[in-house]
């Protein structure tokens, strides 16, 4: 079975592919008049992480990392299917904006959009992840084949995605677990801890974003590690959890890439300060390939 020769070079023995690849802008796809089956990979956007805030003292953590986008992958034969489709790809969700005031009133991580090949194939996005508060921050949960992802910022969503046509593949579940095609998740905020908890990872669907150190008492915490993408074909790296600071702002948590989590919004202790803002999700894909 070769590739459809239609533009774009292709792999070896001279073969070329029609490979067709749709951002945010989403667009509507019909098949080649020569087109007899057709692949589609569905890469769902990352949560984006959660803001910091400021307490002048006492237990605090960072915000949670974002968590990531799942990935969804089919054959579907050209005569089974009826074109045109739709093809969608909602954006990486936006990180919470840091605060300037304490627990309780700073801002979620937004969750990132879902990928779709009409009604054929879906991968959710990530969830957002939770604002720092007094203690751990909730990480966002990994996304499903099915296109669930937390049921809002920092509710993960352990549910499996078993259906007809897909084997179960669960999101990441709580903080900092990793996931086969789903998204894994973001790791906690950690409170007064030295470091931000590294994030989840994932085989093949998007990594969690890290969460921040946190800030209090007990002086300045580093940054949480980014999560990534085991055998990297389809996502990106997790955005790093940010530095949080004492007399100091809290930094900004790191951007994640393709289909991955934000990281987590640095918090800030002691005079006057303010959390930085969580990283923003990477949006997410959807590729088509056609063969004769």
């Amino acid at each position: 079975m070769s590739p459809i020769v239609s533009g774009g070079s292709g792999g070896g023995g001279g073969a070329s592919s029609v490979r067709t690849k749709y951002g945010t802008a989403g667009g509507t796809w019909s098949p080649a008049s020569a087109s007899n089956l057709v692949e589609v990979i569905c890469v769902g956007s990352g949560g984006g992480g959660g803001g910091g805030i400021y307490v002048a003292g006492g237990t605090i953590s960072g915000g949670a990392g974002g968590g990531g986008g799942a990935v969804a992958r089919a054959l579907f034969r050209v005569a089974d299917i009826t074109p045109p489709i739709t093809v969608t790809v909602g954006a990486g969700g936006a990180g919470g904006a840091g605060v300037n005031t304490g627990s309780g009133t700073g801002n979620n991580g937004v969750d990132g959009g879902n990928a779709s090949f009409g009604a054929l194939l879906v991968a959710g996005g990530g969830g957002g992840g939770q604002r720092g508060v007094a203690g751990s921050s909730t990480p966002g949960a990994g996304g499903t084949r099915t296109g669930a992802a937390g049921t809002a910022a920092g509710s993960p969503n352990v549910t499996g995605d078993a259906t007809a046509t897909a084997a179960a593949n669960p999101s990441g579940g709580t903080g900092g677990r990793n996931s086969e095609w789903g998204g894994a998740t973001g790791s906690y905020g950690q409170a007064n801890a030295n470091a931000g908890a590294a994030a989840g990872s994932s085989m093949y669907g998007g990594p969690g974003g890290g969460g921040a150190g946190g800030a209090g008492s007990d002086g300045a915490p580093g940054a949480g590690g980014a999560g990534s993408s085991t055998l990297a074909p389809y996502c990106g790296t997790g955005g790093g959890g940010a530095r949080s600071g004492v007399n100091v702002n809290g930094a900004i948590g790191g951007a994640g890439g393709p289909g991955a989590g934000g990281g987590g919004g640095g918090s800030a202790g002691g005079t006057a300060a303010s959390g930085g803002t969580g990283g923003r999700g990477g949006d997410g894909y959807v590729l088509v390939v056609e063969y004769a």
